[in-house]
């Protein structure tokens, strides 16, 4: 993917139009957040859970669907 292609989904994503807006002002450290991991895999959910916490995130993981929603419920989460 091109950093056009890249920087245009960026601004989509983060609200931004595409089409008229400057580039968005955020640092790395902006896009560092609260992540809860669920799979039922006990190595895909560690993997996961190690490559975002080796990134900076703070990283929750549940083991099931029901424990995933238990903790939605309880605790704030930037991305699921």
């Amino acid at each position: 993917m091109s950093t056009a292609v890249a920087d245009r989904r960026f601004k989509t994503i983060a609200g931004h139009s595409t089409a008229h807006a400057a580039a968005p002002s955020m640092t790395f450290a902006d896009l560092i957040g609260r992540v809860l991991v669920v799979d039922d895999n006990p190595r895909a959910r560690q993997s996961m859970a190690d490559a975002l916490l080796a990134a900076g995130h703070e990283v929750v993981a549940a083991a099931s669907a029901i424990e995933g929603l238990r903790l939605t419920g309880q605790q704030h989460f930037d991305v699921i």
